[in-house]
């Protein structure tokens, strides 16, 4: 008499397993809305890797961009002359991608 052994689920082999050891991006724009000529962005501590940090337009038009060295809490853009409207930071760093909205009025 033979026994039969149903499985459920997916085997996975453990070489193929992956995890992620990458950093994720957190950081607040402020203030917002926005109606001087800049805006700062805060990190809630010190970032271990630098990261790029671009500004764009509803459009999705580059306005601004910088390398934000690792270490710092904090980062001033200017904006003074950027137009009213809704922009989006965003921050890349090691292949994590992070994106925050900010209003500038007059």
């Amino acid at each position: 008499m033979s026994r039969e052994t149903k499985l459920q689920g997916i085997a996975t082999p453990e070489s193929s397993v992956q995890t992620s050891s990458r950093e994720e991006i957190h950081f607040s724009v402020h203030p917002n809305p926005v109606s001087g000529n800049s805006v700062t962005v805060s990190f809630p501590e010190e970032r271990s890797q630098s990261a790029a940090l671009s500004v764009y337009d509803v459009l999705g038009r580059e306005v601004y961009r910088n390398d934000i060295i690792a270490g710092l809490k904090e980062f001033e853009i200017p904006i003074h002359e950027l137009s009213e409207g809704i922009y989006y930071v965003r921050m890349s760093s090691g292949g994590v991608t992070a994106t925050q909205q900010f209003i500038k009025m007059k």
